[in-house]
């Protein structure tokens, strides 16, 4: 009986380990409740608010795409050490520290992400005119009053 419960234990953890990687890609998908699509519709929506040219959604559509493009190695780097940590997990269980040291490598490709982020939101805001830039400041401030009415901050 012992023995069974040990193989299903184990199975239970190659599930569990298989699955992280792909838990943790789809985390950021799960918290932004939006898809590729809806992005479109956002900026869309933002450039009818603040009266976009055609010429500045061409030009931040080209910015957007840069970013993920800049951000698309380090995505990979990230789900190769969640694979790498699980992996070691499977052959030995108890290294929870391995694992994290693996994990660790992860903060700085997350800095990297930040950074390529902020640079291609400061690039954005240049296409904008001062007082597109200033309707969007007022459309900030109203979407952080809602967000703190709902006590998300």
């Amino acid at each position: 009986m012992k023995r069974r419960n040990l193989v299903v234990a184990v199975m239970i953890l190659a599930v569990v380990a298989a699955a992280l990687p792909l838990a943790a890609t789809r985390k950021g998908a799960m918290r932004s409740k939006i898809g590729p699509a809806q992005g479109l519709f956002a900026l869309r929506t933002v450039a009818e608010s603040i009266n976009l040219t055609d010429e500045q959604v061409i030009e931040l559509r080209y910015i957007a795409k840069d970013v993920r493009q800049e951000n698309a190695n380090s995505r990979a780097v990230m789900r190769k050490n969640f694979l790498d940590a699980a992996q070691l997990l499977l052959d030995n269980p108890g290294d929870i520290e391995g694992a994290r040291g693996i994990l660790k490598g992860n903060e700085a490709v997350v800095d990297e992400r930040r950074s390529n982020v902020l640079e291609g939101i400061s690039e954005s805001l240049t296409v904008l005119t001062p007082e597109q830039r200033s309707e969007l400041s007022k459309r900030l401030d109203t979407i952080s009053q809602v967000a703190e009415d709902d006590g998300l901050f």
